[in-house]
C-alpha cells in the first residue's frame, strides 16, 4: 500500500516506480499514468535533486506518449515537468510563462477542468511562487485552493505544503502595511491566527503519524510567527531546528526556503552586526537552490546578495 500519511514520500515514490512498470506490463496505461503523475509529484514535494527528477519523468515518457487522448492526467503530469523544467532553465518571469499555460485549461479538453484550474495548478503556481519569494502572486492562487478546498481536512497530501505557501505569504504580506495602522494590525493578526491554525493540523494529522517529513515545517511556521511577533532569537532558534531537519531529511527546496527567511529576518534588524548573519543565511539558500537544481531562483538570489554586499561596503565607508 501506499501511504504518504504515514510514510517518508521518497518510500511512496518506490512503491509507485514499481506500480508504473505493473501497469506497462498489464496494458493499464491510464494507471501507469496515475502512477508516474503521482510519483514525480512526491519527488518535487520532497526538494530532491530537479535533474535526477527531470531524468525519471524522461524513463515515463516513452510509455506515456502511448496515450493519444490529452486527459486530465496527461495534463497534470506534464504540467509537473514544467514546473521542473521551469525552475531548472528559467527565471522568475519565464517559469511563470510556462507554468501559465496550463490556466487555461477548457472543459472540452478534459472532464476535471475544474479541478485542474481551482486546485492542481493553483497548487504548483503557490509552490512556484514561494521558490521566488513572489508572495502576492502566492496569495493569489492560495485563495483559488482554499476555496476548492473549502476547510477540508488534510485529505490531499498537497494541504500541508499550502499551509507553509499561504502561512509565508500572508505574514510577508501584512508586513507590507506600514507599522500601526488599523489595517497593519488587523492583517497581523489575521496572519497569527491562521498560521497557528495551520500549525495545529499539520501537528495534528501529519506531524503525530509522519514527523520525519512534517517536523520541519512545524518548525519553520513556528519560527514565522515568532518573527512577526517580532521575537528574533525565538525566531531564529525555530529557523535552525527546521534547517537541521530538512538538511537531515534531505528536503533541498524547503532548507532553501528556510535558509532565505532566516536570512531577511536578519536584513530587517537594523542593527549592523547582522547583516553579516543575513548574507550567510542567503547563501545558505543560494547553495541549496543550486543543489536542488533550481539554478535560474539561485541566480536570481546571487545577483541580489551582491547588491546588498556593495550596498553594505558603501554604507561601511560612509560611516
Amino acid at each position: 500500500g501506499i501511504f504518504p500519511w504515514s510514510e517518508d514520500l521518497r518510500e511512496c515514490a518506490g512503491h509507485l516506480q514499481r506500480a508504473f512498470t505493473v501497469g506497462i506490463e498489464t496494458g493499464d496505461v491510464e494507471f501507469a499514468l496515475i502512477s508516474a503523475s503521482k510519483c514525480c509529484h512526491f519527488l518535487l514535494l520532497m526538494g530532491d535533486p530537479l535533474p535526477a527528477l527531470l531524468k525519471q519523468m524522461k524513463d515515463f515518457d516513452d510509455h506515456i506518449a502511448d496515450t493519444q487522448k490529452e486527459n486530465s492526467l496527461k495534463v497534470i503530469y506534464h504540467s509537473t515537468r514544467c514546473i521542473v523544467e521551469a525552475l531548472m532553465e528559467s527565471d522568475h518571469d519565464k517559469a511563470f510563462e510556462m507554468i501559465g499555460q496550463y490556466s487555461q485549461i477548457s472543459p472540452s479538453m478534459c472532464s476535471t477542468s475544474k479541478f485542474l484550474t481551482s486546485y492542481w495548478i493553483p497548487s504548483k503556481e503557490i509552490l512556484l511562487a514561494t521558490i521566488y519569494s513572489d508572495y502576492g502572486r502566492a496569495a493569489d492562487s492560495a485563495k483559488l485552493f482554499a476555496k476548492f478546498v473549502n476547510g477540508s481536512a488534510n485529505t490531499d497530501i498537497d494541504v500541508p505544503f499550502f499551509y507553509i505557501y499561504d502561512s509565508l505569504s500572508r505574514i510577508t504580506h501584512c508586513q507590507t502595511y506600514k507599522k500601526g495602522t488599523i489595517i497593519s494590525r488587523r492583517k497581523r493578526r489575521q496572519a497569527l491566527r491562521i498560521t497557528r491554525s495551520h500549525i495545529a493540523n499539520i501537528e495534528k494529522t501529519n506531524v503525530k503519524f509522519n514527523p520525519r517529513t512534517f517536523s520541519g515545517i512545524v518548525f519553520l511556521l513556528k519560527a514565522e510567527v515568532q518573527a512577526l511577533k517580532g521575537n528574533t532569537i525565538a525566531a531564529h532558534k525555530h529557523y535552525v531546528s527546521s534547517m537541521a531537519l530538512f538538511q537531515q531529511n534531505r528536503m533541498l527546496s524547503m532548507h532553501a526556503i528556510t535558509c532565505e527567511r532566516a536570512g531577511r529576518l536578519f536584513l530587517s534588524d537594523d542593527q549592523q552586526n547582522t547583516k553579516a548573519i543575513a548574507l550567510q543565511y542567503l547563501n545558505d539558500a543560494t547553495d541549496s537552490f543550486d543543489e536542488w537544481g533550481a539554478t535560474g531562483r539561485a541566480n536570481e538570489l546571487r545577483q541580489e546578495i551582491g547588491t546588498l554586499r556593495n550596498n553594505n561596503k558603501i554604507n561601511n565607508n560612509l560611516r
